[in-house]
């Protein structure tokens, strides 16, 4: 995770140990230990001044960004199928909201859950983004379900199938199960989905 405003740079390992680095001579400054599962988001929140970690266990915990304190620790409470455990999280500055998801959609603000959304019951979610043109959290499963969720009230703007679509410019991959969204991204502009798969 990187903060352009704060100059913060952290990462983490297989280790469940996170890395702060300096970015101007690209040394370890802090290091931070002994989480207990592993580490699957890290975000920065700039105005509370708290880096914050999502686990794969489904803890979320904040530390201080200046003093490299531990600050609070909560629990998604969101019961995730088939492994009750968290795949992908967002943090959106402009909402103050963090977004964790397994095969459902989870937000918090002021790190209290305000609204929860299904994905299909047994895919885990790989990817979610936030487009700044129409406010919308976008996420998009490892079988290729993208849903995009209205940020306002959290409704569901859209959802819809890629894999069809991806597995046909695949000309190797016999049946749609053998295909596999690995990661998403939306272009500069926010208009296009651009997905890797396996």
């Amino acid at each position: 995770a990187w903060s352009p405003a704060s100059k913060i740079l952290c990462s983490a390992g297989t280790d469940r140990s996170v890395l702060i680095w300096d970015p101007f001579t690209l040394q370890v400054a802090h290091r931070i230990e002994n989480f207990n599962s592993m580490i699957k988001c890290i975000e920065i929140n700039d105005l509370s001044q708290q880096i914050v970690f999502v686990m794969q266990d489904k803890l979320i915990k904040a530390w201080d960004s200046l003093t490299y304190e531990s600050l609070h620790t909560s629990e998604d409470p969101t019961v995730q199928l088939p492994r009750n455990e968290i795949s992908a999280a967002l943090f959106v500055p402009a909402l103050d909201a963090l977004f964790t998801a397994g095969n459902r959609l989870c937000a918090f603000r002021n790190t209290s859950v305000n609204n929860e959304a299904s994905a299909h019951e047994d895919d885990d979610l790989c990817k979610m983004m936030y487009n700044t043109n129409f406010n919308e959290v976008i996420s998009v499963t490892k079988a290729g379900w993208v849903n995009v969720y209205y940020v306002g009230d959290g409704s569901s703007d859209s959802k819809f199938l890629i894999t069809n679509a991806v597995q046909s410019l695949h000309q190797n991959a016999t049946t749609q199960s053998s295909l596999s969204i690995i990661d998403a991204i939306l272009d500069k502009v926010q208009r296009r989905l651009i997905v890797a798969t396996n």
